[in-house]
């Protein structure tokens, strides 16, 4: 897929998508179903490959710190995210704190399911069988919808399960689920809350949020230009992970490599984007390239577009806001060629 392309389907994303989906008002009542677009192919009885069966019972046994946890849930409309550090997102716009005790609770409630054992994927009706079509109208599988979808991540590594509507469901999966959200929606009554997208920029700036919160994409491409030769990037922050990737022409995208940030250094991107007023830039701007800079704070996003060849925009017509987006971008253009060079290679 050619570097443009892809962005242009992020942005897309980005307007609907995102750690968090919309809130219900009771996981106790059925949930509303989703595409199952993300839903795994096959399920599988074993444990998934480079998650170790006794991964939870090392956390609870302090072998492994209680930071390197992390459990996602998303089921029906509501969605939470709970961090071993101490802190959880809840739905659209909303951080909270968490105990280091509760977190152990949640972890032992998935050793007793015995999660990591679970299949990929539960539920979901039986593949036609036979022809497609038998001298009558074809036959069309109905779609398949999502139900919830539950993930553990230990150490940087992963296991999700998904549940798929029809066919056999697994109680156990959803237990497990309403346990998380249970926990998530009472911490959030007293959480911090995103009202809008300056706002939560401001809030990553003075470390109120976490920069888990934070999304950034940004892509630069010298297709249709006077210097078509050159090679441009894509690059992508999720927190506190930034990930990039060349981007040319002749040739698309390039090998991923991938960096881990500190704390700060994450605010410190998120005070360059809040200084540069990115709420308040205009979504056209001038560059000597095809750049696009996309940024999201929980389910708030913004997107700028600058272009050599937009009509009526030159250099100079925006001024000062033009400038502060030159900045912005130019910072950003650094930390491509950073990760570049430093960053562990992603296979």
């Amino acid at each position: 897929m050619r570097g443009h392309e892809f962005v242009v389907r992020q942005m897309a994303s980005l307007a609907v998508a995102g750690c968090f989906a919309g809130q219900a008002a009771s996981l106790a009542a059925a949930p509303e179903p989703a595409p199952a677009t993300q839903a795994a192919d096959t399920a599988r009885d074993e444990v998934a490959p480079g998650v170790d069966a006794g991964l939870i019972a090392e956390v609870l046994r302090d072998r492994i710190p209680l930071s390197a946890a992390r459990v996602s849930v998303r089921w029906g409309r509501e969605t939470a995210v709970l961090h071993g550090e101490g802190f959880g997102f809840f739905g659209h716009d909303t951080q909270f704190s968490i105990s280091a005790e509760q977190v152990r609770d949640v972890l032992r409630r998935f050793d007793e399911a015995d999660f990591l054992a679970m299949p990929d994927r539960v539920g979901g009706g039986a593949p036609p069988v036979g022809p497609i079509r038998q001298g009558g109208p074809i036959r069309r599988q109905p779609p398949e919808v999502l139900m919830g979808e539950v993930g553990l991540t230990i150490d940087g590594r992963t296991k999700s399960v998904v549940q798929i509507g029809g066919g056999e469901q697994s109680q156990p999966l959803a237990k497990l689920a309403g346990d998380v959200l249970a926990l998530a929606r009472e911490a959030a009554e007293n959480g911090l809350r995103v009202p809008e997208f300056a706002e939560g920029l401001a809030m990553l700036a003075d470390g109120r949020l976490r920069p888990e919160a934070l999304s950034v994409i940004v892509q630069r491409n010298y297709q249709g230009t006077a210097a078509p030769e050159k090679s441009g990037f894509l690059l992508r922050l999720e927190g506190t992970a930034v990930t990039a990737r060349t981007n040319s022409p002749r040739t698309g995208l390039g090998p991923e490599h991938r960096l881990v940030l500190s704390d700060d250094e994450a605010k410190q991107l998120a005070t360059l984007i809040a200084e540069a007023d990115f709420a308040a830039l205009p979504v056209n701007l001038h560059a000597s390239a095809h750049t696009d800079f996309i940024v999201r704070v929980f389910r708030f996003n913004k997107g700028v577009q600058a272009r050599p060849n937009f009509a009526k925009i030159a250099p100079d017509t925006h001024g000062e806001k033009q400038r502060a987006f030159d900045r912005l971008f130019a910072e950003f253009e650094k930390l491509n060629e950073r990760v570049l060079k430093d960053g562990a290679p992603v296979e």
